[in-house]
């Protein structure tokens, strides 16, 4: 709980609260942090701001120990958050693309409750997020209809929340988009453009053969080598 002091004021002087861990409850399961304090438990619903409550009373729950800790609802009143899973290793070492998104976004971040992943926190209202996640990608951006635990443990210099349209933008673009589609229908590579000849195309050669459905390489098997195409 000391470390609770380092969660920024934007974010406490909204009664977007609520608590997780409960007894007898699924660990990640919110709750109205009020309806603990009564002793009626109350489950916290995603874009209710009824079923939500102030930062003093979440916190009076885990202090009481009524629960394990608190979380924050985004309400789409233009603070988001960055979600990076598994991305931090041994003496809190970030794999490359947590460090570019952190560095791009240069707000507000801190360790999640598991201690491998991160939560940055950006103001940026009319930011255009068309996706909030993608398959097998450690990132995902929300700024409504779901809540992030928050634990105070931060990562870095910077202890407030800035204003970071573009640079969020920039990192839904550049990691939640799909790969560019090219001209002949198939799906591109990150930095392909469409209608690259093949004389600029730097793919592996038998990639581009591999595009010549009427000439296929003839192969033949050689001593100590697997496969020899020419």
């Amino acid at each position: 709980m000391d470390l609770y002091g380092n969660i920024p004021a934007l974010l406490k002087q909204r009664p977007n609260w609520v608590v997780w861990g409960a007894r007898d409850s699924p660990p990640k399961a919110p709750f109205e942090p009020a309806s603990l304090l009564s002793g009626r438990l109350s489950a916290a619903k995603a874009g209710v701001k009824e079923t939500w409550g102030t930062y003093e009373n979440a916190v009076e729950c885990v202090r009481r120990g009524l629960a394990r800790g608190i979380g924050y609802e985004f309400d789409g009143g233009g603070i988001y958050g960055a979600d990076l899973d598994h991305v931090i290793g041994a003496e809190r070492t970030l794999t490359p693309e947590a460090r570019e998104v952190m560095d791009k976004l240069n707000s507000y971040t801190e360790v999640s409750p598991s201690g491998t992943g991160l939560h940055v926190f950006v103001f940026a209202p009319g930011v255009n997020i068309a996706r909030h996640r993608k398959k097998d990608c450690f990132l995902e951006i929300y700024g409504e209809a779901r809540y992030f635990t928050v634990t105070g443990n931060i990562l870095g210099g910077v202890r407030t929340i800035e204003r970071r349209v573009a640079e969020l933008q920039a990192v839904h673009d550049r990691f939640l988009l799909p790969e560019p589609a090219r001209q002949d229908g198939r799906p591109g590579r990150v930095g392909e453009q469409s209608g690259t000849s093949r004389a600029t195309d730097r793919r592996p050669l038998y990639c581009r053969r591999a595009e010549r459905p009427a000439r296929r390489p003839l192969c033949k098997r050689v001593p100590n080598r697997r496969v020899s195409c020419g």
